[in-house]
């Protein structure tokens, strides 16, 4: 059945299309994309993230012609294939409480479909960094966090150090944990007085928590499997990739009389993220906090 449209659909959806292709096109995505080498995808359905590790220089001219076919002065060249997918927010609402909405850049619905998105993001990362099993465990699984903090620190330091050898060398690292793990390590007096944490700029924006120069992100309600209360994990830059079709954002907006008035806002764009450098990224262990009933 065909869907008709009034002059005043018709604007509301115009407008509804400038207003959330503009918030995802200045979008740097959610707290970890930053940290991440990211690729716009053209014509292609997948792109790959290269390493490789070091090797050693020699005095002897190398043999280009002829000899092995697979040879040089460095270690093993890794590939890393990440192929996007497309990902959705939408919000559907009777057309009586839509007309006390704006559609405008700050307003409810495209910042929380916008928001939506990002989370997306952000699971999606900590979904492929929690799962892989070749990270470089630290940390005590049966001791408390407050018994750790030295630990913590060496672990906050040799993050840096492994930012610092990413191909960008921005040595920027994220710490990630659950708001109860937050609130848990920020309930310990002698860290909170100390020099190892503080505020600092991150990315541009504004004054975010740090520990040891580590950006402190937390999670209110993570999914158990992507972010358990148990681990802390150390994410220096570069070390994950982060891949998206190039014009793939799109929006859509409808209006229905046929559904009991009801308006509908969406909007779609693609994302998927891979580990690059899993041996650099730390998943620091501690025992898990008791719940008092």
């Amino acid at each position: 059945m065909a869907v008709t449209t009034t002059n005043y659909d018709q604007m509301i959806q115009k407008n509804f299309a400038a207003v959330m292709l503009t918030r995802m096109s200045v979008n740097i995505g959610g707290q970890l994309r930053h940290l991440g080498e990211m690729r716009s995808i053209e014509n292609a359905e997948s792109t790959t993230f290269n390493r490789a590790t070091h090797g050693k220089a020699v005095t002897t001219a190398p043999q280009l012609y002829g000899g092995a076919k697979k040879n040089s002065t460095g270690g093993e060249y890794t590939s890393i294939e990440c192929k996007p997918g497309y990902i959705y927010s939408y919000e559907k609402l009777e057309e009586v409480n839509f007309k006390v909405t704006s559609i405008d850049y700050n307003g409810y619905i495209p910042i929380k479909l916008d928001n939506e998105l990002q989370l997306y993001e952000d699971d999606a990362i900590m979904k492929v960094v929690s799962s892989s099993t070749t990270l470089d465990k630290q940390g005590d699984a049966t001791k408390e966090l407050d018994d750790q903090i030295p630990a913590l620190i060496q672990a906050a330091k040799f993050a840096k150090a492994n930012a610092a050898m990413t191909p960008d060398k921005r040595q920027w690292t994220a710490m990630v944990m659950t708001q109860k793990t937050f609130s848990r390590l920020y309930a310990n007096e002698k860290l909170i007085n100390s020099n190892y944490v503080g505020e600092q700029a991150v990315n541009g924006s504004d004054l975010k928590p740090v520990f040891y120069g580590c950006e402190v992100i937390h999670y209110k309600n993570p999914d158990a499997a992507t972010l358990p209360d148990d681990k802390i994990y150390f994410i220096p830059s570069n070390t994950i990739g982060c891949a998206e079709w190039k014009n793939s954002n799109k929006t859509e907006y409808q209006s229905s009389i046929m559904n009991e008035d009801t308006v509908a806002f969406a909007a779609k764009k693609s994302f998927n993220a891979v580990v690059i450098e899993p041996e650099s990224i730390i998943e620091f262990s501690t025992k898990p906090a008791v719940v008092t009933p």
